[in-house]
């Protein structure tokens, strides 16, 4: 069964759930134009055949208390014509028992009681929201062991949110691609 992450259940140290935040935290642009604009989302393949650019990024941090490091995989999505993010997808693992986790920071003006979502195929997982700060909100959900091989294995990856103020939800889906591989350097 999948467990959304609260400060009220034992499974999930806040230690381990604060260092992970602190690490999307550290990653996240700067408000503003210019220093949004300065990290550019990844491109597609060229036509030519060419390699796409890197969509997922592996960032880590070391606790400096017990020495060990905290490491996730990430892919950022930028919008278009502001060139501020619009979403941070992590996955990673978190505690000394390695339990699998997502991660997701959304836009600032999403209906926080409506429960953003991350949709895994057919299966969705409601994401526990932590906090917000001037670059989004954040939102966690652990995963089983069951849960986790669906998302190694799924090409259909979606963060559902609902603006403030709509009743229209905006799907933000998850490029898939070379996500396997960066996870193996996690382990």
């Amino acid at each position: 069964m999948t467990k959304p992450i609260s400060s009220g259940l034992p499974f999930v140290s806040l230690r381990g759930l604060f260092m992970a935040a602190f690490l999307l935290l550290l990653l996240a642009p700067v408000s503003g134009h210019a220093a949004a604009a300065e990290k550019k989302p990844p491109a597609k393949p060229t036509a030519e055949g060419g390699a796409p650019n890197k969509i997922w990024n592996i960032a880590c941090d070391e606790d400096k208390a017990s020495k060990k490091k905290q490491c996730f995989v990430s892919q950022d999505q930028y919008h278009t014509a502001s060139k501020q993010l619009a979403l941070r997808f992590s996955f990673g693992y978190i505690d000394s028992d390695k339990k699998p986790v997502i991660l997701a920071m959304v836009p600032l003006g999403v209906h926080l009681p409506a429960a953003p979502q991350v949709k895994i195929d057919d299966k969705s997982l409601p994401l526990v929201m932590q906090h917000c700060t001037p670059a989004g909100c954040l939102g966690a959900v652990q995963l089983d062991a069951a849960t986790e091989q669906q998302l190694r294995k799924s090409k259909s990856v979606t963060v559902v949110v609902l603006p403030m103020g709509t009743t229209t939800a905006i799907a933000f889906p998850v490029n898939m691609d070379g996500f396997e591989k960066e996870l193996k350097l996690l382990r």
